[in-house]
């Protein structure tokens, strides 16, 4: 049975979903660093309307924990903590991506796992999700940050935001952060481009959420530019200004099919940490949503 969590229920949720975080064949994303970081993501989640804890039980025993953000106006959801099922439990990754066709028809709904996650995936995929995504997640902590060059990237001024965003939605049509997105949580994303012949040839926008770590969520380099080392540079320039706004890291996952931007952030000392696998329930399905 798929019932909600309460608050007196979040020390039972973080310890269960902690305990599936220990090896990539049961984690989910997004991995958190520590037990007491995933329980305060469960605390922020219940007070917000667009959070969803929900508990996957057997009589009275927990047996698997959803928490989802849910942006009703623009039916769309996203799983804060993928699925996580005691023991990698095939059963309750079947109940709960089960649920989430079911309660979430007419939404696009994202639930994301390492790679090596396969009775998730198995999962996710009987439930009617397609493959969304697959990446590696890289990671890149201060002390191995190699310094590059950076000439040419600033930070975007507003007077150039409507300019950007016609650049950003060209580079990524299909993506929930669009610039619309973006332009409304503005004081939560540092975005940096470079600029050539007046025009913007290339940018990265940086999350900077978690009071910790910021993530990459993109580089777009124009068709003329790539290959020519601005990808670094654009790279470079997103972790100097996180490491000086007192980030310890900065994560970022990177397409498998784009070998050339692996290797700008090699090149930056960003190493892989683990596969990204992601799976999409098509807003077009039919249903009612909850």
């Amino acid at each position: 049975m798929i019932r909600p969590i309460k608050e007196d229920g979040i020390d039972a949720a973080a310890d269960l979903a902690w305990n599936t975080q220990e090896t990539p064949e049961t984690a989910a994303f997004p991995r958190f660093r520590s037990r007491n970081a995933l329980k305060e993501k469960f605390q922020d989640m219940l007070k917000k309307p667009e959070g969803r804890l929900l508990g996957c039980y057997d009589g009275a025993e927990l047996r698997g924990v959803l928490c989802l953000y849910v942006d009703s106006d623009s039916r769309y959801c996203e799983a804060v903590c993928g699925i996580c099922a005691e023991g990698g439990d095939p059963a309750v990754y079947d109940e709960m991506s089960r649920y989430v066709a079911s309660a979430f028809a007419g939404y696009e709904a994202i639930l994301a796992y390492p790679g090596e996650n396969r009775a998730a995936a198995e999962a996710a995929a009987a439930a009617g999700a397609e493959p969304y995504e697959s990446s590696v997640s890289m990671r890149l902590a201060k002390a191995d940050f190699r310094q590059g060059q950076s000439g040419g990237v600033n930070k975007l001024g507003r007077e150039r935001f409507s300019e950007y965003a016609a650049f950003h939605d060209a580079a990524y049509p299909d993506y929930y952060w669009n610039a619309a997105r973006i332009r409304d949580a503005r004081d939560k994303w540092d975005v940096n481009v470079f600029m050539d012949g007046g025009k913007i040839c290339g940018s990265v926008f940086t999350s900077t959420w978690d009071k910790a770590e910021a993530e990459i969520f993109g580089v777009a380099v124009d068709a003329k530019h790539r290959g020519r080392g601005l990808e670094a540079r654009l790279i470079t320039r997103a972790c100097s200004e996180a490491f000086r706004a007192g980030k310890k890291s900065v994560l970022f996952f990177i397409d498998d099919g784009d070998p050339a931007l692996r290797q700008a952030a090699e090149k930056c000392g960003f190493r892989p940490v683990s596969t990204y696998r992601s799976f999409r329930f098509r807003p077009d399905r039919d249903g009612a949503a909850e």
